[in-house]
């Protein structure tokens, strides 16, 4: 199977392609991160999916008036109830293909695709990350899809995680609580930085600085006057792995 009939059918019905992605997987290169990718977009997918509704809303949507003819309605009723739930179930997929199709570079190296990360999402992460937050056993149970953890005080420092792209498949995308004001940190489980403890330029007067860990390399983002090497050092140590052994 060529890499494009692959992604073809991971994209129309991942479930049953088992054995394919995990041939792929075994083969590595394009095919090995195709599946990568698309196991990311099914569990992005899966979280957007779960979100938990207002205490109210079930209250605020009964207020609605909805017409029939020209007959009134107190409520949507059975049919008005499925309709919406169909309405928001389109509009969430949508959303998802149209962030799928923003694709990061396929080439121009670290540099590039740190650019392009912070460019896509990275102010819009920072100020979803002020509403509080994420909680502790959701943080470590995103992080547990790449081997990873963190030990306690590191977590009681998180505000946000989700799934994010790496130059080299899948990987987690963390807002941090730092004495600096709120750090960016990228966890790319599959890349090596080639000079750990590089720092790139970005946009908005931020920079990233990067270092490889255990299992794959850490970039965090911040402003000019952020100490992020010793931030750095400190995260380090407090990233466990699957095996029981911290940094």
């Amino acid at each position: 199977m060529n890499l494009d009939e692959l992604q073809r059918r991971l994209m129309t019905d991942p479930a049953r392609e088992r054995e394919a992605a995990a041939a792929a997987r075994a083969s590595g290169g394009e095919a090995a991160r195709a599946v990568e990718e698309s196991d990311a977009f099914e569990r992005l997918l899966g979280e957007a999916m779960n979100v938990a509704p207002p205490d109210d809303l079930q209250h605020q949507l009964r207020q609605v008036p909805f017409r029939a003819g020209r007959r009134e309605r107190r409520g949507p009723g059975a049919a008005g109830w499925l309709a919406m739930a169909a309405s928001l179930t389109l509009a969430v997929a949508v959303t998802l293909f149209l962030l799928r199709d923003a694709a990061p570079p396929a080439d121009g190296g670290l540099a590039a695709h740190l650019a392009w990360h912070w460019d896509h999402d990275g102010p819009t992460v920072l100020a979803a990350a002020r509403t509080g937050p994420t909680p502790p056993a959701r943080v470590q149970e995103l992080l547990a899809d790449f081997g990873v953890a963190l030990a306690p005080e590191l977590l009681a420092d998180v505000r946000l995680s989700k799934i994010c792209p790496t130059p080299d498949g899948a990987g987690a995308h963390l807002v941090l609580s730092a004495p600096d004001g709120p750090v960016t940190l990228y966890y790319m489980p599959h890349t090596v930085v080639p000079a750990s403890g590089e720092s790139y330029p970005l946009a908005d007067d931020m920079r990233a600085w990067v270092f490889n860990v255990e299992r794959g390399s850490v970039a965090l983002v911040g402003d000019q006057g952020s100490d992020l090497p010793a931030l750095g050092q400190r995260i380090a140590a407090q990233l466990v792995f699957q095996d029981d052994r911290s940094l």
